[in-house]
């Protein structure tokens, strides 16, 4: 009776880490297809000719890749506050209610290591957003550049609502610089 139990335990284990595996790689297969359709989007958007297509999609894929990369690496060193407890008194579970609640939870060590963290991520991506622009450089014009690197973060506009929400330079619940895309605001009052 023992064996049959560990047998079934074992068998139940087993299922949940391959469920679980197969969820990561269904999570990632979707994500590299947005990226490629994102690409092949803005190529068309571009009316790029089918050699530099080419080029610019194997480049822009490469490009969100390296974005992605550091935004992920950045993640795994940020402090996480405990889940908010949820009263009865307190039925707003807008997100912003919920920020506010689990900023409340962070220490004092925390909340300098999360804006320190969101500060180390804002100029790696300006890192790898200034190299790419470099190499997009080479064969687009600066009225193409522009459209790329001033789009919202997702590229894309319109969309399902959530595609495209967040300025480039308000990642990680940093806000942006001011202006479109997250560039500092053009003119001067």
């Amino acid at each position: 009776m023992k064996k049959q139990v560990l047998f079934l335990v074992a068998i139940a284990f087993v299922s949940a880490m391959t469920l679980s595996a197969q969820r990561r790689f269904d999570f990632e297969k979707m994500h590299k297809e947005r990226v490629e359709k994102r690409a092949k989007d803005q190529a068309k958007e571009l009316k790029l000719d089918k050699e530099t297509s080419l080029w610019f999609t194997n480049l822009y894929i490469e490009y969100q890749e390296q974005l992605r990369a550091v935004r992920k690496e950045a993640m795994k060193d940020m402090p996480k506050p405990s889940k908010p407890e949820k009263n009865d008194d307190d039925d707003d579970d807008s997100p912003e209610n919920v920020k506010e609640k689990e900023m409340k939870k962070f220490t004092d060590e925390q909340a300098e290591k999360f804006i320190l963290g969101g500060f180390d991520v804002a100029e790696k991506e300006v890192a790898v957003k200034r190299d790419y622009y470099n190499r997009f450089r080479e064969k687009l014009t600066p009225k193409q550049l522009l459209r790329i690197f001033s789009q919202r973060r997702g590229g894309m506009r319109g969309g399902n609502g959530r595609q495209g929400r967040r300025p480039m330079g308000g990642q990680g619940g940093f806000p942006p610089m001011g202006g479109p895309g997250g560039f500092p605001p053009m003119g001067g009052n």
